[in-house]
């Protein structure tokens, strides 16, 4: 009997496993703003892995569950007993799996994204300096040649638009902004999705676990 235990231990382990791997995966994605299916399909496979063969061997989620029920005198597969083992799922699925989703979605999506929007900003910089440079060499010139200062009035006068307009302004505060953003989108993207990922891991928890559980004692001749 012990080992038939451990065999639906086992098996609800994986089951529950690949299941809350397929939803956080995809709510971790898609909570990301940045879905694509290359990101999910990679997310999806890390945490399988991580969920049945890390947390599935240190955190039994069936003997975890029973040990819980016993120690609060609840029923097992009651609902005050299926509310505790969900919650012990959500809680430790979800605080793992929905930071690694985060996380590989960041790295290969978000991140990437907003880095090639900063990029663009400081060329913008750099063309805006190079017009800036050219437009003083040639007031330079001019000067050399004996120009008269109203002809090289407006040129100076574009001068400093460029650079206290356009790139002391405009530009910098742009490049500023994006930055900062870049250095919060990583923390505002995990608590999005941890904010999303806790309820419906647990009301999938609360669902499926009792299905699968028929379903695994079924399998090894044990009724419920």
């Amino acid at each position: 009997m012990e080992e038939i235990q451990k065999k639906i231990g086992r098996s609800m382990g994986m089951k529950m496993g690949f299941t809350m791997s397929f939803v956080l995966s995809l709510i971790g994605n898609l909570s990301s703003g940045h879905f694509s299916i290359v990101g999910w399909l990679i997310s999806f496979v890390i945490s399988s892995i991580i969920s049945v063969f890390v947390l599935g061997t240190i955190f039994p989620m069936k003997k975890m569950s029973d040990g819980a029920a016993k120690a609060l005198k609840l029923t097992p597969g009651k609902i005050p007993a299926r509310i505790v083992s969900s919650l012990i799922s959500a809680i430790i699925y979800t605080t793992v799996l929905t930071t690694l989703m985060i996380t590989v979605a960041y790295h290969t999506q978000a991140k990437k994204q907003i880095q090639e929007e900063i990029d663009k900003t400081k060329a913008e910089i750099t063309a805006v300096e190079k017009e800036i440079n050219e437009t003083e060499a040639q007031i330079t010139a001019m000067e050399e040649n004996g120009a008269p200062q109203e002809a090289m009035a407006g040129l100076r006068e574009k001068v400093g638009g460029l650079r206290n307009g356009k790139l002391n302004g405009e530009l910098k505060h742009k490049l500023e902004g994006q930055e900062n953003a870049q250095k919060n989108q990583y923390k505002g993207m995990l608590l999005k999705g941890l904010a999303i990922s806790y309820p419906v891991s647990f009301l999938v928890s609360f669902f499926i676990q009792p299905i699968y559980l028929k379903m695994t004692f079924k399998k090894y001749g044990i009724d419920m």
